[in-house]
């Protein structure tokens, strides 16, 4: 995904972007947002493992606990399964180079 957001010219998307993300007790997650426009607070989580076998429900729950924390604190989430990358990785390239640009735009 990396090399298609440069191929596009989409505005530099830092990797493994950690996000402040401490649970009600203070303590800290190791949660990191796959790609992440700091900016304007735009972030790409690509599921891992859809087809993987066991802990499917408790990992989709906290995938859901992140991405809901990262809405919290003000990140736009955008969430692609693997297959969709692979399939469409250009499509998505684009449209989130589109989204970085006119919200760079529209700031105030």
């Amino acid at each position: 995904m990396r090399m298609a957001l440069d191929a596009v010219g989409c505005p530099h998307m830092e990797q493994e972007h950690k996000f402040d993300n401490r649970t009600g007790d203070g303590l800290p997650r190791e949660w990191r947002l796959d790609l992440a426009h700091l900016d304007t607070k735009v972030c790409l989580e690509i599921d891992g493992g859809e087809h993987a076998k066991g802990h499917q429900g408790k990992r989709r729950a906290e995938d859901y606990e992140k991405r809901n924390e990262a809405t919290r604190q003000g990140w736009r989430v955008f969430q692609l399964t693997g297959q969709q990358v692979q399939r469409d990785c250009m499509v998505w390239a684009r449209m989130l180079k589109e989204y970085i640009e006119w919200k760079l735009d529209t700031r105030i």
